[in-house]
């Protein structure tokens, strides 16, 4: 890979290391991945990885905000549509489909799940993750229940089934390579909004 320039603003050094890390982690799971392979990967030396990161744990670690960071644009989407059941497909269009690629993805987050039991760091940052996805979530269900077109559920239960739903279906994608992800996420979040809309 070409050489990053020298000059590159800080911010978009950062952004640069973080993709090669998530391109690095996802081909090669975490354990496989090394701070040489990233540096690589980003035409970087190791000493500038280590100059915005201290290892490779906290920049596994800064992929979790960065992600979180795109949750600002998943809240704006829903909250710019025209109904509380566009606003849940918006969450479900942005928030899984706007990901480079999904599997490989889900791959590295069971991977570091079966770690988060024993390390509160890690646990901590997938509850904030969690806890935004749940919020936007939450928002569009109360917005439902506000003007008239949901039943009057508990909203955070709602949520919580939503994105409950969506993790089954990215798992079982690992499973069934061959299951088709856009159509299985959408016929069944429409499953859900029957159970959840107005008759």
């Amino acid at each position: 890979m070409a050489r990053s320039t020298a000059r590159a603003p800080a911010k978009q050094r950062r952004d640069e290391i973080l993709r090669a890390a998530e391109l690095c982690f996802t081909e090669r799971g975490y354990h496989g991945t090394t701070v040489d392979h990233i540096a690589e990967r980003c035409g970087l030396s190791k000493g500038a990885i280590y100059w915005h990161f201290p290892g490779k744990r906290e920049l596994f670690l800064a992929l979790f905000d960065h992600y979180r960071e795109r949750l600002v644009e998943v809240r704006r989407s829903a909250a710019a549509t025209v109904s509380a059941p566009d606003g849940l497909r918006s969450i479900l269009r942005h928030a899984i489909f706007g990901l480079t690629d999904v599997v490989s993805l889900v791959e590295l987050v069971l991977e570091y799940m079966a770690h988060a039991s024993r390390d509160e760091e890690l646990r901590a940052r997938f509850r904030l993750m969690y806890d935004d996805l749940t919020a936007i979530a939450v928002e569009q269900v109360e917005r439902g229940v506000k003007d008239g077109s949901f039943r009057d559920l508990d909203p955070e239960t709602v949520a919580r089934v939503l994105t409950s739903f969506a993790d089954g279906l990215l798992m079982q994608k690992i499973v069934f390579p061959d299951l088709d992800l856009p159509l299985a996420l959408r016929d069944g979040l429409e499953l859900i909004l029957r159970g959840i809309e107005k008759p």
